[in-house]
């Protein structure tokens, strides 16, 4: 785990302030499934993510969740880090969906786009991974 928290820490650490769009590689809608660390076990559920402009929106539909991915950084290796903000379903907005804002980090990966997703929930960390697909739009 401390492996782990190191490394989204090197990433984030060694991002640089974005002043572009997301690179052109990112366009288009893609969708895959979201593994999430979870106690007792680990939790699966499909996501897309749309690129609009320079940032994104995610959707979790078997979540009830919708979210907005804005651009913070990016390293010299090809990851882009974001922040997501829930937009629907989020924790506090009474809908009594339990969708959390966190950190995203992407890395395009052969034909596929690798994602990595970090939040903390109560104070606990919660960790998230996907390997997505372009959408046949």
């Amino acid at each position: 785990m401390r492996v782990l928290l190191v490394s989204c820490a090197v990433v984030l650490s060694s991002a640089t302030a974005v002043t572009a769009k997301s690179p052109v590689l990112y366009s288009g809608s893609w969708t895959g499934t979201m593994v999430q660390s979870g106690d007792p076990k680990p939790e699966s559920y499909p996501m897309r993510l749309t690129f609009k402009g320079e940032g994104a929106e995610t959707s979790y539909p078997s979540q009830g969740c919708r979210g907005v991915l804005t651009p913070i950084g990016s390293t010299g290796d090809g990851y882009t880090v974001y922040s997501e903000r829930i937009t629907k379903g989020r924790v506090d907005d009474g809908s009594g969906i339990n969708c959390i804002d966190g950190i995203v980090v992407l890395k395009p990966h052969q034909a596929y786009v690798t994602v990595g997703w970090y939040a903390l929930d109560r104070g606990q960390p919660v960790f998230a991974t996907a390997r997505l697909a372009q959408a046949p739009d």
